[in-house]
């Protein structure tokens, strides 16, 4: 899974990742495990696509929250707005 090169926050790529003693790239022997600073989620690997598809699957899900997040933020301040004008109208009659 390719992730969304768009972050949201700097923060939201940092990654940490560990690789085990028998790790080794020249050998195939490739396991760790890796865990995303802010939210905590963390993921055994053993090979690299496993690692690379961790960052992808948690980069995109980042990105939809946000979206989602930013969307809910927006349809608040609409509905704040629409109150403010029926009451200024509303004020403006009596």
């Amino acid at each position: 899974m390719k992730p969304d090169p768009s972050p949201n926050n700097l923060l939201d790529l940092v990654f940490v990742v560990q690789f085990h003693d028998r790790a080794d790239a020249g050998s195939g022997c490739f396991t760790g495990r890796a865990e995303h600073l802010m939210s905590g989620r963390s993921k055994g690997f053993e090979t690299p696509e496993e690692l690379v598809d961790f960052f992808g699957r948690l980069m995109n899900r980042l990105n939809r929250d946000h979206k989602k997040h930013r969307a809910k933020n927006t349809a608040v301040q609409r509905s704040k707005a629409e109150r403010g004008c029926r009451a200024g109208a509303s004020a403006r009659r009596f």
